[in-house]
């Protein structure tokens, strides 16, 4: 079942398009800002309320998975704090946080997220609130997250709180740092539409001239985008003028999607954006957090399971022996006879999960050995989170069969960084020949392993899709990986983003679509593996030439 979110404090949607990449469903949001509803309208499907925050009643929020809130910077300024006939004492001051906790405590979510100012960390009551939070049965964690270690092109620090209910019994681990820091240069591109019509010249004359604005370094990061600075950039013909930023790539640097749209005027776009959580960084700590869920899915599954082969067993041994179990024990306790009850089960378990597995191999190696199931399943499958396990289990079954003669011991959901993280699918590299022997022996790439992350959205990946992949490699595991997805619309465009990686990181992605794997197939149907080398060194030859 697909993870649920409620998005308090929502503004246009930028920690939600994060969490819905990751796969949770977001089923409720709230903010005051009405042009921030009419975006996020624009962009989500799910209900949005356009109230006070305050004076929302915790009924009225569905229940659901995980709760994120945003803390507006004000909460933590030194000017006295909102006052709230509706809900709250006449000229009590309010705090966001306080609100946020009464919602957590009343809808116990088994996951939340709150995100605010950093300065929020320097109060007296900061250590405080993260007891309080733990008194309702959370475990926390606290990190200040800085943007431009995630891949993000601003120099933007946000007060991270996570909390995981005690029951889960999980902690829960930041997402790593990122190898690279990743310069404007990459994510705009200025000094070719330097005529944008929705820029601003401007001049300075006197000493206040930075007053509400921040210079850009091209080869560096951004400063902090917030609602009150604007960004600008030299005239490289004449010094003494500036540009403004367009509020595309203001957005683009806050690593909004190129498709995501905004509304409302200019200066209410800028606002908007500035007061959004990067999607990125909401991303990759949504990732985290659908590991912990999974985590806690598989544990009530094996659970349930063991119930019931523990029911299924003690009703055979009644039916074998003609005695009610409690007989049994009765029997073991007043005889001091070993406890063959207990044996009898721990062996059938035993016996049952050999033959399992048994079974889930010749199942595998009966797949493998029918190319045209694969090609009929590859054709079938629906793009989609609800059949992403199905697709993984797929795409196994499809490298298995395509590179057998190179690709060994193949793993899915390979847990690494103490099972921090998890790899969709790793194999070892065992290449004499082919194309895997080629690029670990004439380019010397280190891939002892080839990693593989999939996803089986309807649309390309995101530049998030493509930093998990960049997280999964290192120096001890490998420097090459695939990304597959159901189908490419800007080749291009995808192609540009691997290319990048490469240059940044010395890194390799190739991406194989349906198409790809189609081609594969029947070349290895045909035993061409002579046409399967040169087609995926075709695909390198994109990678690595300019």
């Amino acid at each position: 079942m697909q993870p649920t979110a409620v998005s308090l404090l929502c503004g246009a949607g930028g920690f939600d398009l994060g969490l819905e990449r990751a796969g949770f469903k977001i089923i409720y949001g709230i903010d005051i800002d009405e042009t921030s509803c009419q975006t996020y309208r624009h962009n989500f499907s799910n209900k949005v309320v356009n109230e006070d925050f305050f004076s929302v009643n915790s009924e009225d929020i569905p229940q659901s998975d995980l709760i994120i809130s945003s803390l507006p910077a004000s909460s933590f300024s030194t000017t006295v704090r909102y006052s709230y006939k509706s809900t709250y004492t006449y000229n009590e001051k309010v705090r966001y946080e306080d609100k946020v906790y009464e919602i957590i405590q009343s809808k116990k979510p088994k996951v939340f997220i709150i995100e605010g100012h950093k300065n929020f960390a320097k109060e007296h009551k900061f250590n405080s609130y993260l007891d309080l939070l733990k008194s309702i049965g959370y475990r926390i964690s606290c990190e200040i997250l800085n943007t431009k270690n995630y891949g993000i092109a601003q120099n933007k620090d946000r007060l991270i709180i996570v909390g995981v209910m005690d029951q889960l019994n999980i902690t829960f681990k930041f997402p790593l740092k990122h190898s690279e820091i990743v310069p404007l240069k990459d994510v705009i591109k200025v000094l070719d539409h330097i005529d944008n019509k929705e820029r601003k010249k401007i001049s300075f004359t006197n000493e206040k001239r930075w007053n509400g604005y921040r210079e850009i370094n091209l080869e560096g990061v951004s400063p902090s985008i917030n609602p009150m600075t604007m960004l600008i950039f030299k005239d490289p013909s004449n010094p003494s003028e500036y540009f403004t930023l367009t509020w595309k790539e203001v957005a683009a640097i806050q690593s909004f999607p190129d498709d995501f749209g905004f509304e409302g005027t200019i200066k209410s776009k800028l606002k908007q954006i500035g007061n959004s959580f990067p999607p990125q960084l909401a991303y990759l700590l949504a990732n985290e957090l659908i590991q912990i869920l999974k985590q806690d899915i598989q544990n009530y599954s094996d659970n349930l399971k063991e119930l019931n082969e523990k029911k299924v067993e003690n009703d055979s041994l009644r039916k074998d022996i003609n005695l009610p179990i409690e007989s049994l024990k009765s029997f073991e306790k007043e005889s001091g006879s070993p406890n063959l009850f207990s044996e009898s089960v721990g062996f059938l378990q035993q016996e049952q999960q050999e033959q399992q597995e048994q079974d889930d191999y010749q199942d595998l190696k009966d797949l493998i050995g029918k190319p045209n199931d694969l090609l009929y399943q590859l054709k079938e499958l629906q793009a989609g989170l609800e059949s992403s396990e199905a697709y993984k289990k797929l795409i196994f079954r499809c490298f298995n069969y395509i590179f057998s003669e190179s690709l060994k011991r193949g793993r899915m959901e390979f847990g690494m960084n103490s099972r921090r993280k998890r790899i969709d699918i790793i194999f070892d590299n065992h290449a004499n020949s082919g194309f895997f022997y080629f690029i670990r022996e004439s380019y010397k790439v280190f891939c002892p392993r080839i990693i593989i992350e999939c996803k089986n959205g309807g649309s390309d990946p995101a530049n998030p899709d493509v930093d998990q992949l960049m997280g999964r490699f290192g120096k001890d595991i490998s420097k090459f990986g695939f990304l597959t997805f159901r189908r490419i619309g800007n080749r291009k465009k995808f192609m540009d983003r691997c290319k990048d990686v490469l240059a940044q990181s010395g890194n390799y992605i190739l991406f194989l679509v349906d198409d790809d794997i189609e081609k594969l197939i029947n070349l290895k149907m045909n035993s061409d593996e002579e046409g399967i080398l040169d087609y995926m060194l075709v695909l390198w030859d994109e990678l690595t030439i300019n």
